[in-house]
């Protein structure tokens, strides 16, 4: 027959079993739910949102070198105005870029410092310098094809942009998100 000192003994060292239990659960559980909080942040990124880095002054005075910025991910039909977002293969970097014309639309950059799309001068309050000339290597008036955007960035003397054969017009699938507007 057991005496009080056993059941205390019994009793104390059940108490102690269940406090390792109960430590093993929380453990257990705070780690699946860690890695679950992880797990949802890295797919929210990688199919909602992305982040870039500004590796380039051609956004001035908008984005700056340096700067990191959040996008947006899944947006189809872009529309004029809008900024994207583009991996450049040439530049081996993500580039930012205004989007001036979509599928069917002409562009036009004469020389005169004026952007004209489908034959009428683009309002361009985002500028950060006035004027807009062409590059080398593309000719205009430019229609761009559907499933293609021309692009171009808003501090224009810096920017390599469509006006460029190293950039041209970007496909719309290479499209990896875009950022509001103003």
């Amino acid at each position: 027959m057991p005496n009080e000192a056993d059941y205390w003994q019994l009793k104390w060292e059940f108490a102690r079993e269940r406090r390792r239990l109960f430590k093993r659960k929380l453990l257990v559980c705070g780690c699946f739910a860690m890695t679950s909080a992880l797990l949802i942040t890295v797919c929210f990124f990688h199919v909602v949102l992305g982040i870039a880095m500004i590796k380039e002054s051609s956004m001035v005075p908008r984005f700056n070198e340096g700067d990191m910025v959040i996008y947006r991910r899944l947006h189809i039909p872009y529309d004029r105005g809008e900024l994207v977002v583009f991996h450049q293969e040439q530049l081996g970097y993500d580039c930012i870029k205004r989007i001036v014309a979509v599928g069917g639309d002409t562009v036009d950059i004469p020389g005169d410092g004026q952007v004209y799309l489908n034959g009428e001068p683009l309002s361009e309050p985002y500028l950060y310098m006035s004027s807009t000339l062409p590059r080398d290597g593309i000719e205009y008036p430019l229609s761009v094809p559907e499933g293609f955007l021309f692009v171009m960035g808003d501090n224009r003397e810096v920017s390599l942009d469509s006006r460029s054969q190293e950039i041209g017009l970007i496909r719309e699938n290479e499209v990896l998100g875009y950022l509001p507007s103003d």
